[in-house]
């Protein structure tokens, strides 16, 4: 999908809920942001690769902003 669209990896983040999200963009050699509102749990997020995890919404902007930073 990164390469139909012309997505450059430093400026691409994945957001997801599960293990298998974070392990697609550790794969992907994209950040990943956790959230904590859905399936797995923080520690689960963590292990599997998320750089970090937010719990609330309202702070998903910033975080998407501090990971895409060059």
């Amino acid at each position: 999908a990164m390469a139909v669209v012309g997505a450059k990896r430093p400026q691409t983040v994945m957001i997801g809920d599960t293990s298998h999200d974070m392990e697609m963009a550790v794969n992907a050699g994209v950040k990943a942001i956790g959230v904590d509102w859905g399936y797995h749990e923080v520690e689960t997020l963590e292990n599997s690769g998320a750089d970090i995890v937010v719990s609330d919404f309202a702070l998903l902007l910033a975080a998407i902003d501090r990971m895409t930073e060059v």
